[in-house]
Formats: C-alpha cells, sequence, structure tokens
C-alpha cells in the first residue's frame, strides 16, 4: 500500500517554533548565538512560502545548510548561505542532538533523496521488514512514523544486526542503538515507512561503514594483545591510545570492549586519517611489548577473521592508501625480523 512519501521537511514541521517572524538578520544573530553556546544539532527556520531551511552544527560549527523539500533534501554550497539565508519572516526552531544522533541525522539530510520505497506496517510486521533490509548487500536510511513518535533508523546491511536511531518526540530527539533481532524494539501500532537505498560510492556512507568496522578490528586486537602480553600490559596500551587520541583532539577512548567514538568528522579524510593514526601508533605501541614480527602478524590474524564487508572496507581506506600497504596485512605474507 503507498502512502505519502515522509520526508525531513514532515518531521521538521513538528518541531516546537521558539522564534516567530524574525527577519534574516535575527537569523544570523541566532546562528552566531548556536556558534557561541557550542550546539550541536539542528537549527530549522521555515518560511511563509513553504520554504524550509536546515543548518547543522557539531559543537558550534556550522557543518551544512540543506533546503528540504518534499521529495528530496539538497546540500546548498557554503557560498551560496548568505543568500540562501537572506529571506524574510522566518519561523525558527532548534532540534538538540548527541554526536551520534548527529550522524543519522547528517546521512538522512544527505543521502535520502528523491522518492523512497514506501509502505505501511504493523508492529508485527515492522521488525521482519527491518531484519530483511539488514541482509542486504547495501545500507538505507529508514523513516518510520506512528501516532506516538518518528524515527530516523541506519540499517549497515551486510547482515548487521545494528540499527542506530534517532527518535524524534514531543520535538526532542533520543538516540539509541537497537537490534533487528528483538521483536519489540519499537513497540506496538501501526507505522508509516520509508525506506532509502543508499550507494557504497557515497563518502559519508563509507565514512559511517568505516567507523562501524574500526570498532570490532580495535576490540580484537586488544583481545588478542591481552593474550599474548597480559590483561596489564594491554590495559597499558589501551591508555596510552586514549591518550594519544586526546593530544590530538579527538574524542576517542580505547578499552578492552572496543572504540568509545565522540568524534564527528566532517569528511571521510578526516575520519581515514584518525583511524589510520591509532592503527599506526598500536602497531608502534605493541611492537614495543610483543616484538614487531608478532605485532604484525597479530594485525593480520585479526584482519583475516573479520567479515569480507567491513575488512574491505579497512583495506581500502587504512591499508591500502595511508602507509600501511606494505605490511603482512595486505599483503599476507609472514613479517621476518632482519
Amino acid at each position: 500500500m503507498l502512502i505519502h512519501n515522509l520526508t525531513m521537511k514532515d518531521l521538521f514541521s513538528s518541531l516546537p517554533v521558539i522564534h516567530q517572524h524574525v527577519s534574516a538578520g535575527y537569523v544570523n544573530a541566532l546562528i552566531q548565538m548556536r556558534r557561541q553556546e557550542l550546539f550541536t544539532g539542528v537549527m530549522v527556520t521555515k518560511y511563509p512560502a513553504g520554504e524550509m531551511l536546515a543548518s547543522l552544527f557539531w559543537e558550534g560549527d556550522h557543518l551544512g545548510l540543506f533546503q528540504c523539500f518534499e521529495e528530496t533534501n539538497l546540500s546548498i554550497p557554503s557560498q551560496n548561505w548568505p543568500l540562501e539565508l537572506e529571506r524574510a519572516d522566518a519561523d525558527a526552531s532548534l532540534l538538540t542532538l548527541t554526536v551520534e544522533g548527529l550522524r543519522v541525522l547528517q546521512m538522512f539530510l544527505e543521502l535520502a533523496v528523491g522518492g523512497g520505497e514506501q509502505s505501511l506496517l504493523s508492529s508485527v510486521e515492522l521488525p521482519d521488514r527491518l531484519k530483511k533490509w539488514s541482509l542486504l548487500k547495501e545500507g538505507g536510511l529508514v523513516r518510520i512514523s506512528s501516532s506516538q513518535f518518528a524515527s530516523i533508523i541506519s540499517i549497515a546491511g551486510f547482515a548487521d544486526p545494528n540499527l542506530e536511531c534517532v527518535d524524534i518526540v514531543d520535538g526532542s530527539a533520543h538516540f539509541s542503538r537497537r537490534n533487528v533481532n528483538n521483536q519489540d524494539a519499537f513497540g506496538s501500532g501501526e507505522y508509516q515507512v520509508v525506506r532509502y537505498t543508499c550507494s557504497n560510492e557515497q563518502d559519508v556512507w563509507r565514512e559511517n561503514g568505516l567507523r562501524l568496522a574500526f570498532n570490532p578490528l580495535v576490540q580484537a586486537l586488544i583481545a588478542r594483545f591481552q593474550e599474548l602480553a597480559g590483561r596489564i600490559l594491554a590495559e597499558r596500551l589501551c591508555d596510552q591510545l586514549s591518550r594519544w587520541c586526546a593530544g590530538g583532539g579527538w574524542k576517542i577512548s580505547i578499552g578492552s570492549n572496543g572504540v568509545t567514538d565522540h568524534q564527528f568528522f566532517a569528511s571521510l579524510t578526516q575520519a581515514v586519517r584518525a583511524y589510520h593514526g591509532i592503527i599506526r601508533r598500536f602497531q608502534e605501541e605493541s611492537s614495543l611489548a610483543i616484538g614487531p614480527r608478532l605485532a604484525e602478524n597479530l594485525l593480520r590474524e585479526v584482519l583475516e577473521k573479520m567479515e569480507t564487508h567491513p575488512r574491505e572496507l579497512l583495506v581500502e581506506h587504512l591499508f591500502g592508501r595511508h602507509g600501511l600497504s606494505d605490511s603482512a596485512v595486505v599483503t599476507g605474507k609472514e613479517v621476518t625480523e632482519p
């Protein structure tokens, strides 16, 4: 059954208005206020003719400006921002987000363009449909809406059961991670659903995939290192890596359970630089404890045991372009001591 296509414009229209009928100068003042207060989230401005603009912020940094239409979202080049914001009689709304929620919303604004696959699903049908989509060899974004709430869901695909969700309830956003195997993840009711397929060639989606692949890689590396060197040295290594990340200005910490990543990267290049640096640092520090040969073989062993899709992303971005291409991880050859 086809229903009206649900868009970000529909969602943002439901947010409480905090400033009414303000001038373009006042809108620019509001943007400056968001910068000063290190705001993370979305500021929405709506205009009498129906236009809607969404400004994306991370810790006060104005990341992007999008025009929301009924059937698509349009990213506006930064050089055109002053012209686009020169509109009178705006109503302004705010949606505060965590960095995790911001990632999901950024992907939706950039990637959910054009008409999506639409359906009307019951609470029994929805979990099965989400599970089906998670098994595809492609990722996607899903927008669901019921009488109680709306939710934007990022589905990694390639049999990854984890969902990253932003629920919008009463004008507030709540981020959560859910599992497709949980039949009660979204409660009871009837849902209007729109699914958008995401191309693996789009940088923002590749960055998302790289982030999701990086955590299990690091978790497995630390676990294997602990088997070889012991718990105390493993804890010390995690502490060294975390302090190194902090010194680089990244909100990333390393522990025995993997990566706690609260860093927002404005580009795939920035993410690659950070993750590559962490792996290089791991190699350097672990080599001091177990020797360079074991450290190289450890990295190769862990990578080879990963699922195909995340391994391919890691090899492409971390081990093929930025200085690790000569390692045993890529060549498949055992490293020998000189």
